[in-house]
């Protein structure tokens, strides 16, 4: 009744401001040490539907401070008569029990008391949070989502009506012309007309604000010389039965690196005879005996 549908225009003018709000470059920053592309829609680069001119109107823009979309968000909630924010309730977010989980919502709760908006917590464990999405009892939360196939569809699907909660649409969102054009898109094979219904309902996703579009994380892999034909899929995690390690290159190599190295041997062995030299002239200063 706050962020949702019942509440009309009001509640499309909340996720608006809200998305404006996130402070995406601190987040950069600070939380991932600048390994994250910007993300502006659910059409992705590796997707041919994807269009490199699109850019989300409810995200800071590159020619504007932070300051001026934080205004631009203030306007919004100005407008729809939450002038400040005053009126709207306390938001509720799903906060999983791990300090990363706690560090993220602590920021978010951050960037929306700068508009007004009082962002509280709902403690849960990841299964928990997932059984009160499914249930319709979650309010806002955080997730990722890795495809499952290779087609800009997959994403889609997470908006269509029919697959609301307990299916994959968790937002429960619901727009007939967005279900329309998905189920025109459905028949089609990848063509002209495919693309253009599928930018149209990005568009459309973008505007009613159903998620904050906020990054894609970067991810790194470490792999040795002798290690060869890997290929990080983030599809599938059946790579290892094409991959295969030179034994040869991999006993040369590590053999290479592992060359004795003599020098602090020579040091320590004339330290130790330094040091009983001094002790022996020491001794026979003091004992005449000797």
């Amino acid at each position: 009744p706050v962020l949702g549908t019942p509440n009309g225009e009001r509640g499309r003018a909340i996720r608006r401001a809200m998305s404006l709000a996130f402070n995406e470059a601190w987040a950069r920053r600070k939380l991932y040490n600048d390994r994250l592309d910007s993300l502006q829609g659910i059409l992705v680069p590796e997707f041919p539907e994807y269009d490199p001119d699109f850019t989300n109107p409810w995200k800071k823009r590159p020619d504007e401070t932070r300051e001026q979309a934080l205004e631009r968000a203030r306007g919004l909630l100005a407008d729809a008569g939450y002038p400040g924010g005053e009126g709207i309730p306390p938001i509720y977010y799903e906060v999983t029990d791990s300090v990363t989980d706690s560090q993220f919502y602590a920021v978010l709760r951050r960037d929306m008391a700068e508009i007004g908006i009082d962002l509280r917590a709902t403690r849960v464990t990841w299964t928990q949070m997932m059984k009160r999405i499914d249930q319709g009892d979650a309010q806002m939360w955080g997730v990722a989502w890795t495809a499952d196939y290779p087609d800009a569809q997959n994403f889609l699907a997470l908006f269509y009506g029919p697959n609301k909660a307990p299916g994959p649409n968790g937002a429960s969102y619901e727009n007939p012309a967005f279900d329309r054009l998905y189920a025109r898109a459905l028949a089609l094979p990848p063509c002209d007309e495919r693309t253009e219904l599928y930018r149209a309902m990005q568009e459309i996703i973008v505007e009613d604000c159903v998620w904050i579009f906020k990054y894609r994380r970067v991810t790194y892999d470490l792999l040795q010389p002798w290690f060869h034909n890997f290929k990080r899929s983030a599809l599938q995690d059946r790579y290892g039965k094409f991959v295969w390690v030179d034994s040869e290159e991999r006993e040369q190599t590590a053999a290479s690196w592992n060359q004795p190295v003599l020098t602090p041997l020579w040091i320590g062995l004339a330290l130790v005879a330094v040091v009983l030299a001094a002790t022996l002239w020491g001794a026979r200063r003091r004992v005449r005996a000797w």
